[in-house]
């Protein structure tokens, strides 16, 4: 739990572990790294569309693999606080962000969750509307992208 001005203002063995597993350095003067302050400080200094209720981040974990930051704001007597929840991600999630560091098009982003899903040809074309060679155009681009010859191989990719 952060306070207003951002310090720890209480944290448990599991927050303290996962802190522990962050990759890379944060500053001296800060108690979580930075993309955590990041994630809490967009909770409680709302952009110019409004409150957000609450904000994501995914860090690197020193094991490999990432760590997944979710912030949310708490209001109630006389109390500003934001809690912090450090976890690992979800499957999910862990294979949006390898497809997004891989800089596919949306498009080419589009079709591969449908794979990772384990959806057909015919469910993908007739999902996304487009045709089976359009597909086709897409899914290989994708495979070239990773490196691998086939949906499965693919999946595996994405999923080690």
């Amino acid at each position: 739990m952060l306070g207003p001005d951002l310090s720890v203002v209480s944290i448990n063995a599991p927050a303290e572990r996962w802190l522990d597993d962050i990759a890379g350095e944060w500053p001296g003067n800060f108690d979580v790294p930075v993309p955590v302050i990041a994630a809490a400080a967009r909770v409680i200094a709302p952009d110019i569309d409004g409150p957000v209720e609450s904000a994501v981040a995914r860090l690197p974990s020193k094991r490999g693999g990432w760590i997944s930051v979710q912030a949310s704001h708490l209001r109630g007597h006389g109390h500003e606080e934001v809690v912090v929840l450090l976890q690992q991600p979800t499957t999910q999630e862990a294979s949006s962000m390898v497809l997004a560091a891989h800089r596919l098009t949306p498009a080419q982003h589009r079709v591969a969750a449908l794979v990772l899903q384990g959806r057909s040809t015919g469910e993908i074309v007739n999902t996304l509307q487009i045709s089976t060679h359009t597909l086709q155009e897409h899914l290989r681009a994708v495979l070239d992208r990773f490196g691998v010859g086939s949906r499965r191989e693919l999946v595996a990719a994405l999923m080690t």
